[in-house]
């Protein structure tokens, strides 16, 4: 019983994060077009609905997942569960992703705005992003802790070998991988695309 508590548990507070979120874009997206800045508007609406679809899978995942625990049917594996379980964490971990870099080109775009100062104004996403990866990389390291690690060897042992753990390892290090590559790519982009206007600027 406390297995299955603690997957519903973890399932709502999923389901919570995801709606919120959700309502969030929708917030952010409305405000937005009521004060448009110069710049970016369209990129930011097109990453704004490009996440999404990426929280509703979320939500619908984790409903599944939350369905079958509660319910108990044996027809449904544990691996078809773990499955959902973290296709909706990928799929909010993009979402999320595209949210963040939507609302750092939004506010690097509206300070730009009011300070003229492409400079001052690469601050803003440059610092959000800092302190994103600090809590993710903080977040990650609590919720490691939570688990002990000899215990879930042991299971991960009896039901498919060191091999099972070693490819959940890799898939764990490779999703986290992703996502840190694509911050630092968009902010490359950010960079390029501040330098790009400067130096038109200048020639104008």
């Amino acid at each position: 019983m406390k297995k299955k508590n603690d997957k519903n548990i973890t399932v709502k507070d999923w389901i919570i994060i995801s709606t919120v979120i959700i309502g969030a874009i929708l917030t952010v997206f409305t405000l937005i077009w009521q004060a448009k800045p110069t710049n970016g508007i369209i990129m930011v609406s097109f990453l704004l609905f490009i996440s999404f679809p990426f929280f509703v899978n979320s939500v619908s995942a984790n409903s599944k997942v939350n369905f079958y625990t509660r319910s108990g049917e044996e027809r449904v594996s544990k691996k078809h569960v773990e499955r959902l379980m973290a296709f909706a964490e990928v799929s909010f971990g993009f979402g999320f992703t595209i949210v963040v870099s939507a609302l750092s080109i939004l506010g690097y775009e509206y300070l730009k705005d009011f300070t003229s100062q492409h400079l001052i104004s690469l601050l803003l996403p440059v610092i959000f992003l800092a302190v994103v990866w600090f809590v993710c990389i903080a977040y990650s390291y609590v919720d490691h802790l939570k688990f002990n690690e000899k215990t879930k060897r042991e299971e991960l042992s009896k039901e498919s070998g060191e091999n099972e753990i070693k490819k959940k390892g890799a898939k764990l290090k490779i999703t986290k991988r992703t996502v840190y590559i694509l911050y630092i790519v968009f902010f490359f982009c950010l960079v390029i695309h501040g330098a790009h206007y400067n130096f038109c600027s200048h020639f104008r």
